[in-house]
């Protein structure tokens, strides 16, 4: 029997990820002549916002996706031609053509563009030229990168630096998730998932925590995507800001020799939170560098979790030159980021809202901040996504959905994956003691009826899941109203 060698080590997972493989990479001088580019997979946040920042660096974008969205409207309204499908045709008389994650390699554009001779880049390695051409700013971590990278980018632009950014979501207050300013600084989210964060060489850093997420592009290891976080933090150059209440963040770190700036709720943190209040209307907070009050403000999120991310942002705009004063005006105003925590409307006495929480970790906060706002009991409506996260976090799932009072699972929310049998939501439910909680598995067409049959006056409902949940909330919302109607 031939015998089986042993496990590669986690540093040998690290350097065989294909974007470590990847040759030559996409210059900053490349990009500041103005070229023809071609994007395949327009739809998505990253793209989008990689898309409207070439278009006001000069170039002359197009792009496609599978299906229309009504970010294809905004695109094509600033000026970005967008197609529906994938047609080799559409990227004829291109310079480059970039591609995301999701396009496969026998995509009809991508065959094309290689008939063609056309040089194809993934979004990454464009992210990477982009931040290259400015004094980069970057989140990293396995959550709460975009309320980070948010408040990081409205601190900067409070104080009058003008941050260019791309960002994983639209910040409500500007209508957008990407601008081309005119300051030094650009704002981006460094992603992990396959390990394209470390094309990145940030001048200032924030790493939000670290949790085994995307673990099938890790060979299936924890140690190996730990070591990916600290081979990104190796690559920081100026500033080094670390969640120092993370504990898989300081495994990943021991050891590390380079300075780092912590922030926390824990004594001994650098910049340290103390939350005052939280309440509907958000969260009261105060934030102290090195013992010494850096600002106070309410931040009209409510939730310790936004409020730690809010402390990260704070630490590293206060870094880059942003006073506190700026800092408490830019929090203070922060309305949030679309599936973050957000509120989606009252009916019957019920408040419900809807989180992109996937994650262990992401859906343990969630419920957290809805605990700390309700009168009545918190409703959790959960829809894993992917069944390889499902069956390896099933128990981690089961642990962060116990804190609230009524869970409501549905059916795997599959995406790029196909069907594993006995992969389903109940391996999370059968896992949730019914002691402490009604607990409910349906399929995704049964949600509403569910939660109307659940929630009362005074409840939180919140919609979790990185799938099609979130078109869940509006729905509900009216129906609770039409409940309230009947009963006037």
């Amino acid at each position: 029997m031939p015998q089986l060698g042993p496990a590669p080590s986690a540093d040998e997972i690290l350097e065989s990820l294909p974007v470590m493989r990847d040759e030559g990479r996409l210059s900053a001088e490349w990009l500041a002549t103005p070229r023809r580019i071609h994007l395949i997979g327009l739809g998505g946040a990253g793209m989008s916002a990689i898309a409207i920042v070439l278009k006001a660096m000069g170039h002359e974008i197009s792009g496609s996706d599978v299906k229309d969205s009504l970010t294809l409207t905004r695109l094509r309204a600033g000026g970005i031609r967008c197609d529906v499908g994938h047609r080799a045709a559409q990227v004829a008389g291109a310079d480059a053509v970039v591609y995301s994650s999701a396009v496969r390699a026998s995509n009809a554009e991508m065959l094309a563009a290689e008939d063609l001779g056309i040089p194809t880049w993934r979004r990454s390695h464009v992210l990477a030229a982009i931040s290259a051409s400015r004094r980069a700013l970057v989140v990293a971590g396995t959550h709460g990168k975009t309320s980070t990278s948010s408040m990081l980018a409205l601190s900067l632009r409070a104080a009058g630096l003008d941050p260019c950014f791309l960002i994983g979501g639209d910040l409500n207050e500007i209508g957008t998730n990407a601008y081309w300013g005119s300051g030094e600084f650009v704002v981006a989210e460094g992603d992990e998932s396959d390990g394209t964060f470390l094309l990145l060489e940030p001048e200032g850093a924030v790493i939000t925590g670290v949790e085994g997420d995307h673990l099938e592009n890790w060979g299936n290891s924890l140690e190996a995507i730990e070591a990916g976080f600290r081979r990104f933090a190796e690559q920081t150059g100026e500033w080094l800001v670390v969640n120092g209440d993370d504990p898989g963040l300081a495994r990943a770190l021991k050891g590390l020799e380079c300075r780092t700036v912590t922030y926390g709720e824990s004594e001994g943190c650098d910049f340290r939170l103390t939350v005052k209040e939280v309440a509907h209307s958000g969260t009261k907070m105060e934030i102290y560098a090195e013992g010494d009050l850096f600002c106070e403000t309410t931040l009209p999120l409510p939730g310790r979790h936004f409020a730690l991310n809010a402390t990260g942002a704070a630490a590293l705009a206060s870094l880059a030159g942003a006073g506190p004063g700026a800092v408490a005006r830019a929090l203070s105003r922060f309305s949030g980021v679309a599936r973050r925590f957000q509120f989606k409307g009252e009916g019957a006495g019920v408040n419900v809202y809807d989180d992109y929480a996937h994650l262990p970790a992401e859906v343990a906060a969630t419920v957290g901040a809805a605990r700390e706002i309700a009168a009545g009991r918190v409703v959790a409506v959960f829809q894993p996504h992917l069944y390889s996260r499902t069956a390896a976090f099933a128990g981690d799932f089961a642990k962060a959905l116990a804190g609230a009072d009524v869970v409501i699972v549905t059916d795997v929310f599959g995406a790029r994956e196909d069907p594993v049998p006995g992969v389903t939501g109940q391996m999370i439910t059968d896992l949730i003691s019914r002691d402490a909680a009604t607990v409910l598995t349906v399929r995704r067409r049964e949600v509403i009826d569910a939660v109307l049959d659940e929630a009362a006056p005074g409840d939180v409902v919140v919609t979790m899941g990185a799938g099609d949940i979130t078109s869940v909330a509006p729905d509900l919302v009216l129906q609770l109203r039409s409940r309230e109607s009947c009963h006037d």
